[in-house]
């Protein structure tokens, strides 16, 4: 073994062990959760329940764009598109956090209140 591969081995070896036994927050590092499925309500009424879940959970609308919302505050952005499917409407939803247990309820909410169940 020549000594570079030798030197790799052992900085891999401490960034792991360091990794192993230094404490991180619970929720520490980015997340970011998406779900798509399909709503059976034309695009407008799928961006209407959009803007209300949005609403409901204090994420301030901050732009709207050819069926897509954007939103964000503090530590959270969202981003939610209603696509035509005929009668029906594909929506895709991406929320992004700092906070992996927020960002996970989040998206539930959005689930739950766009898709009307």
């Amino acid at each position: 073994m020549n000594r570079k591969a030798s030197l790799n081995y052992v900085v891999t070896a401490i960034a792991i062990t360091l990794g192993l036994f230094i404490p991180l927050p619970a929720f520490a590092g980015p997340a970011l959760y998406w779900w798509h499925m399909t709503v059976n309500t034309p695009q407008s009424e799928c961006l209407d329940r959009v803007r209300l879940v949005m609403a409901d959970e204090r994420v301030p609308l901050r732009r709207e764009n050819n069926g897509t919302i954007w939103g964000w505050h503090d530590d959270v952005t969202t981003s939610i598109r209603c696509a035509n499917q005929g009668n029906n409407s594909h929506v895709t939803i991406i929320v992004t956090s700092n906070d992996q247990e927020f960002a996970s309820y989040l998206l539930d909410v959005f689930r739950r209140g766009i898709g009307g169940s």
